[in-house]
């Protein structure tokens, strides 16, 4: 199937060699302040944070953020992405009823 959903985190650049790991909490604080200073486009940086919620299992603020990408949606294409999401999302909590 060509073009496939990818929900992988990607870097801009390489890291350089002997980097040392960052921390959850870390990492989170460098996507809020990425999201306050407009330093990326808001969707890039919000879809980085719906993933980076549902890999540490903290589905709650994950939907928050798809609820903010529904808002500022504007094709129907980058909503129907949200709907996915937010099915992948409830997957992962085993919340299947509607």
């Amino acid at each position: 199937m060509v073009g496939r959903w990818s929900f992988k985190f990607s870097l801009p650049q390489v890291p350089p060699r002997g980097g040392t790991p960052v921390t959850a909490e870390r990492a989170e604080q460098h996507l809020l302040r990425q999201l306050e200073t407009r330093q990326r486009p808001e969707e890039d940086v919000l879809w980085d944070l719906v993933r980076f919620y549902s890999y540490t299992g903290r589905h709650k603020e994950a939907f928050a953020r798809v609820q903010r990408l529904l808002q500022i949606a504007e094709t129907a294409e980058k909503k129907a992405a949200c709907y996915l999401a937010k099915g992948r999302l409830m997957e992962q909590i085993h919340y299947y009823e509607c």
